[in-house]
């Protein structure tokens, strides 16, 4: 089940093509359009999101010097709370991790969409159907605590991983820093006994 979640995680084709076999026939039994018509939409619906999250993929790996697949290695990796053991990755999580951090914070379309969701809630509420309006508020406080909640979720994990990262890069310093020690009493010693 891991490599099968790994290959959908790497291939951009394989997700589009998972969304398309799950939208098509939700959308054919909660429509009331023929199975070719909802595949239309399916398909609409499945380009959207696979150019959003390719564009979102590209965006990452730009930011952390990597391939594509190798970004979305890291990504996994990220999210799951794993440290590479090499420096070099080390190093390109370090830079995908603030530049989450950084998307995190600037996410600013979230306060449009709601304001007008707001909006439209009270439109509704003005036009008479107080209940229907009520609901859409209800919906909107619920949706917005719940990716509060988990926006603070992310970035405290996200901080708790950078802390990690720093102390592992301290460590290795120290490490380097007892290695030229070693290194250069040898050479002392060395040159004493010539």
């Amino acid at each position: 089940m891991r490599k099968l979640t790994q290959g959908l995680e790497r291939h951009l084709g394989a997700q589009a093509l998972l969304i398309l076999l799950v939208a098509w026939p939700a959308l054919a039994f909660t429509g009331r359009e023929s199975w070719s018509g909802s595949f239309a939409r399916a398909a609409v619906f499945t380009a959207v999101g696979t150019a959003v999250l390719a564009f979102d993929r590209r965006r990452d790996s730009k930011a952390a010097g990597l391939s594509e697949d190798d970004a979305a290695d890291l990504d996994r990796r990220l999210r799951h709370g794993e440290i590479p053991r090499r420096r070099r990755e080390r190093v390109a999580m370090y830079r995908l991790l603030v530049h989450r951090r950084h998307r995190m914070r600037h996410a600013w379309i979230a306060l449009p969409a709601l304001a007008v969701g707001i909006a439209t809630a009270l439109a509704v509420i003005v036009k008479g159907a107080v209940g229907a309006g009520l609901f859409l508020l209800a919906v909107l406080v619920c949706v917005t605590a719940v990716g509060a909640w988990g926006s603070h979720r992310q970035l405290t994990r996200l901080r708790r991983l950078e802390e990690s990262l720093v102390r592992e890069r301290e460590r290795e310093r120290e490490r380097e820093q007892a290695r030229e020690r070693q290194r250069a009493r040898a050479r002392v010693h060395a040159s004493a006994g010539a």
